[in-house]
């Protein structure tokens, strides 16, 4: 199952982007254990009450505990980006949206329109333009993305090539604590250099 709908996570409206495509926004969008907070609250409750009465207990115990992980990795991550030098990023397709809105970044400059799709001479074009307004040093790419279609324009436009993950499931990411603190560290020290 993907992270963020694990996390309890769910589209809440479709904005249109600068270049009319579909952008997700999310009301709300902020805190991990928060999201988590609503799919944790009563862990195997059903229609018809507690899944397994004798065991409740001991799973209200451990979602209890997961929430104060939650809580303590979403401060240090908070932290981490709290006084970075610069906040606008770009990224490979729209995986980091709500990441970005949750700690007060901004994702300037999109190369694809969606994962699987080819951007058009125009989005390319778009793409390079927001690039060089913005004065981008990295592109942030994804380890289950091709990058080829990349490199090239960001080695003509002298960008480094960095890697974020949206699914988690790399060595050392394999939660999602694990994922989003990879993330927030590849950002933050993207946005230091």
């Amino acid at each position: 199952m993907r992270p963020a709908r694990s996390a309890g996570l769910r589209r809440a409206g479709l904005a249109r982007d600068a270049h009319g495509l579909g952008k997700r926004s999310m009301a709300g969008a902020g805190r991990m254990a928060h999201h988590h907070r609503h799919s944790l609250a009563n862990p195997l409750n059903g229609p018809g009450g507690p899944v397994d009465p004798p065991r409740q207990a001991d799973y209200q115990q451990r979602a209890a505990a997961y929430l104060e992980q939650l809580r303590s990795a979403e401060a240090a991550i908070r932290r981490l980006l709290t006084d970075l030098p610069r906040r606008d990023i770009a990224t490979f397709h729209r995986a980091f949206d709500y990441f970005a809105e949750a700690y007060g970044l901004h994702v300037v400059a999109v190369f694809t329109p969606a994962p699987g799709r080819e951007p058009g001479p125009r989005y390319v074009e778009a793409f390079q333009r927001q690039v060089r307004a913005h004065r981008l040093r990295v592109v942030f790419i994804e380890p289950q993305m091709s990058e080829a279609a990349l490199s090239g324009i960001a080695q003509d436009l002298g960008l480094t090539l960095r890697q974020l993950d949206p699914l988690g499931g790399m060595p050392g990411v394999e939660s999602y604590i694990a994922m989003m603190q990879f993330n927030a560290a590849q950002i933050a020290a993207a946005l230091q250099e």
